[in-house]
């Protein structure tokens, strides 16, 4: 049988903060950045498929998509 041991553990929510504080970001990094970006949507004014798009810029179909549907995010 295994005991229950209780583990303090704080609060992630400060380390974030602290992380932020000294300048560190967590998360992924995005995959578009402000050429890609431009490239897709200047490839899909021309008519180009995305599929096509997805390739030539090097990102899934899905980034693509992503691309067309979200504001442009600019970094704090």
């Amino acid at each position: 049988m295994l005991a229950h041991v209780s583990v303090p553990v704080s609060d992630p929510k400060n380390g974030l903060e602290a992380a932020r504080r000294r300048g560190q970001v967590g998360g992924r990094p995005p995959v578009v950045d402000g050429d890609k970006r431009a490239a897709i949507l200047a490839r899909r004014a021309r008519g180009e498929p995305i599929r096509t798009i997805a390739t030539a810029v090097g990102v899934s179909i899905g980034v693509v998509h992503k691309t067309f549907t979200q504001p442009t995010l600019t970094p704090e």
